[in-house]
Order: structure tokens, then C-alpha cells, then sequence
């Protein structure tokens, strides 16, 4: 609940002014470079805070009721109670994460855990789809893309998300980049971690501009440039894995 009225104060406060529909004008088109981009990381921060709010709000009731109290093992093996039975959003996790996917994973938690269980695991244990765990995430976020509605505006932003995904993952497998970051000093953290929100926000604010056009407007403020960039990192890294995963023909 002290999240929740925090929450209330922001989105009150800051949501006429960081107004996501504002990237869509030409006024918002003219203005330099570093405005649009500070523009942009407050104002999915103020939305944010509006999913926050509507999560902490619901795991608060149902605290209340004493359907979130359940009993966990902790760290020296004695039970202890607790009130995290259901888990909506991981503030801390979505916040200072380096890690995209991590970031994936903790965001709308109950709905991620469902998309897992009942859709990826599921397929990924059919025979067709062994070792093709790049086509049964696509579907997965396809899933969720329904799911939400019919927009343009959101399938753009969940094929996006999978391409950011995906080059997490190869990203992971090939060089333990977000290992390393960890490991690291707190500035090369810093600016990952920067990095990586910016990339986030930048695709994440497709989500609230339902408009096909208004979408259009606001990528063409960018000059497209951040979506050029990842959908050539994407087919790059897609070309690189599936080049390694044919198996060498053996010479007689």
C-alpha cells in the first residue's frame, strides 16, 4: 500500500505533462534530439507507475484478504511466513535489472508464468518444435500479443520485444555478457544498465500509441534509427545460430 500511494502521487502529478500521445506530433518532431529522448524515458516511467499502481493495488487485496499468506523455506532451511504467495511485478527487479530478459520475466509476473507454463514448456515439448526454441518464444509472444487486443500497435511492440529476446539470449549463450556486466564496477553498470532501459523504453512506448500513425510519427522523430538497428542485430544474430546449429555434412 506505501507503493500504491506513492504510485497515486506520480501518476497525478506527471501525467498530463509526459502525455505519451505527445510523440506523435509534429511539435514533438521538431524538438532536438536529447528533449525527445528524456521525453520518452519519463514519460514510460510515469506509465509505468500506472501498471505499478494497478498491481501493487491488487496484490495489496489480496494480502488483505489472507489469500497471500503462504509459508517458504529460507535460506537456513526453517519455514517462514510470509505474504508473497502471488508476485504481480518485481519493483526492484524491473528497475535496476541489467538483464532485458530478466526484465521480460518479472514484468506482469502471474501472466508471464502462465505464458511459460501453459504455452512455451507446452509446445517446446512437442517433437516438431525440439530444438526450436527460437520459434516457440515467437509464438509465445504472438500469444500475448492476442491476448492483449487487437492492435497494430501492439504486435509491433511484442515482435520487437522478441527480437530483443532473442538477442539477449545469443548474447548470453555466446559471450556471458550480463554475467560479466555484474561482475563488473558500478560505472560499466551504470551505463549498461542505462543502455538497456533506453533500448526498453524506446520500444515499450509503441505500447501506448495505439494509432498505427501515431506510431509511424514517433518512429519517424527517431528516424527509425533504433528500429533499423535491431532488426538487422536480429536477422544477424538469427543467420550466426542457425549457421551453427546445421549439422557439418562428414567428407568421405
Amino acid at each position: 500500500m506505501f507503493w500504491t500511494l506513492i504510485f497515486i502521487c506520480l501518476k497525478v502529478n506527471y501525467a498530463e505533462v509526459t502525455d505519451p500521445l505527445f510523440t506523435a506530433t509534429a511539435e514533438f518532431s521538431e524538438k532536438p534530439l536529447y528533449y525527445k529522448y528524456f521525453f520518452v524515458y519519463f514519460s514510460i516511467f510515469i506509465t509505468r507507475c500506472r501498471y505499478y499502481l494497478a498491481w501493487k493495488i491488487c496484490q495489496g487485496s489480496v494480502n488483505f484478504s489472507g489469500l497471500g499468506y503462504d509459508y517458504k523455506l529460507d535460506k537456513d532451511g526453517n519455514m517462514k511466513a510470509s505474504f508473497d504467495k502471488m508476485d504481480v511485478c518485481n519493483l526492484y527487479v524491473m528497475e535496476f535489472s541489467i538483464n532485458p530478459k530478466t526484465k521480460l520475466q518479472y514484468w506482469n509476473r502471474s501472466v508471464h508464468i502462465w505464458l511459460k507454463y501453459h504455452v512455451y514448456l507446452r509446445l517446446i515439448n512437442i517433437q516438431y518444435f525440439n530444438n526450436k526454441k527460437g520459434v516457440v518464444s515467437f509464438i509465445t509472444f504472438c500469444v500475448s500479443a492476442i491476448w492483449h487486443g487487437f492492435y497494430v500497435s501492439y504486435y509491433l511492440f511484442f515482435i520487437q520485444f522478441y527480437f530483443i529476446e532473442q538477442i539477449t539470449s545469443y548474447l548470453e549463450e555466446k559471450f556471458d555478457l550480463f554475467e560479466i556486466i555484474d561482475k563488473s564496477n558500478i560505472f560499466i553498470k551504470f551505463i549498461s544498465w542505462n543502455c538497456v532501459m533506453s533500448v526498453l523504453i524506446y520500444f515499450g512506448h509503441t505500447f501506448t500509441l495505439l494509432n498505427p500513425q501515431s506510431v509511424f510519427n514517433y518512429y519517424k522523430a527517431f528516424y527509425f534509427i533504433p528500429n533499423l538497428l535491431l532488426f538487422f542485430i536480429f536477422i544477424y544474430v538469427s543467420v550466426i545460430r542457425k549457421s551453427k546449429s546445421q549439422p557439418k555434412k562428414k567428407i568421405n
